[in-house]
């Protein structure tokens, strides 16, 4: 493809042009470069570093001490997996009270329930006898008031019998607390702990860390992405167009591809947000570690890889050749040339994305039209111009 911003002719003013009406001394100068179809594209390269999928730092939920510790560096573990053990004997007699009152509570509630039935067998005995006038009205109503105080007596067992599960609950889940378990499926990194040692537990506001425990069957590559760069890689990245290579300083002879299939699937995530101080948005792409080959801390340069998400291509232009007025549309100036003399036409356009020397002009130009590049200050409509050429390829990134 031609450069971009390829010449497309060339006026010299004064004598001896041969194009009658360029000779005026008072005649404007101006750079004009065709416009030409193609694609925006845009290869961003930034240092990247690898960190685990999740990272988890284990503490005990209780204090005690450590009994058992049943895994070191570098080990793997699986989710649920017991690290290490403490022995709990406060808790674990606490939990033998909870189970004793249970059953306390057991017994009350089948006490209660037989009372319950024989003061409702009393009051269906006293009912028979006041119809026969066996009874008299106050017999009856004391034995409504027993029954009913048998069944208050029933509920209150009964809820203390809730109580005392509930407590017998909470004492297991502490007895269980001992037992450090592996949140997820991972590696050991680090082990902060010993047999014998007293550990803190998160209660108590002092817990110590005993495990650190890194995901690696996948890993997190995370990039700095300067704001220049930003909005093209995002558009890039809703259009699926965005794609991503990555080469370890460990591993020089081998790149790791993210393809566009793949970062549309989910595998890239971006944080919409550009740091006020760094002026970089931070962007972590997935990588499949299934084997463990690589390790989280390594470092390497990544480029991504952007493409406009436009069609095939479109009409680019210098970024220089937009006019970009306060009211009212963006317009360029577009040369024309009648009878040996070069004139200038407002030209409204529809724009799109910019690669930072380069702009899409999805409506109002033509590939092959000639735009005013520089110069354009103070120009108008209509006016004559004299057009000179630029060697080299300006604007090209």
């Amino acid at each position: 493809m031609r450069s971009v911003l390829g010449c497309c002719m060339l006026f010299s003013a004064g004598a001896g042009t041969g194009v009658p009406g360029l000779g005026a001394q008072d005649t404007p100068v101006v750079l004009a470069h065709t416009a030409e179809k193609g694609r925006l594209e845009r290869h961003v390269r930034q240092s990247a570093a690898l960190y685990p999928f999740e990272e988890v730092t284990v503490h005990a939920k209780v204090s005690g001490y450590a009994k058992e510790v049943r895994v070191d560096l570098g080990e793997r573990v699986e989710t649920g997996q017991i690290l290490a053990v403490l022995d709990l004997p406060e808790e674990e007699a606490a939990l033998l009270v909870a189970q004793a009152e249970v059953k306390t509570a057991e017994a009350q509630v089948k006490r209660a329930s037989a009372n319950l039935t024989l003061k409702r067998a009393v009051l269906d005995l006293t009912k028979s006898l006041f119809e026969k006038q066996g009874r008299t009205q106050f017999q009856l109503d004391e034995a409504q008031s027993d029954l009913e105080l048998a069944v208050a007596e029933l509920d209150l067992a009964r809820a203390q019998l809730e109580e005392a599960g509930a407590q017998v609950t909470k004492a297991s889940a502490l007895v269980g607390f001992g037992q450090i378990r592996a949140p997820f499926s991972g590696v050991i990194t680090k082990r902060l702990v010993d047999t014998g040692v007293l550990v803190r537990g998160g209660a108590s506001g002092e817990a110590r860390p005993l495990f650190v425990v890194q995901r690696t069957d996948k890993l997190r590559c995370r990039v700095e992405i300067p704001e220049r760069d930003v909005i093209f890689i995002l558009e890039s990245f809703r259009a699926k167009t965005l794609a991503v290579k990555i080469v370890l300083d460990a591993l020089p002879a081998q790149t790791l591809e993210i393809e566009p299939e793949a970062i549309a699937s989910g595998q890239a995530r971006f944080a919409s947000s550009v740091h006020p101080e760094s002026h970089h948005m931070l962007a972590e792409f997935d990588i499949v570690n299934e084997e463990r080959a690589l390790l989280p801390g390594l470092f390497g340069k990544a480029t991504i890889e952007a493409r406009s998400p436009a069609g095939e291509s479109v009409v680019l232009i210098a970024n220089t050749a937009v006019q970009a007025p306060r009211r009212g549309k963006p317009f360029v100036f577009v040369v024309k040339v009648e009878a040996g003399n070069a004139k200038l036409e407002e030209r409204s356009v529809e724009l799109g994305l910019s690669d930072g020397t380069r702009i899409e002009v999805l409506s109002g130009l033509h590939e092959g039209e000639q735009v005013v590049v520089r110069g354009s200050g103070g120009l108008v409509q209509g006016q004559s111009v004299t057009v000179r050429s630029h060697a080299g390829t300006e604007g090209k990134r």
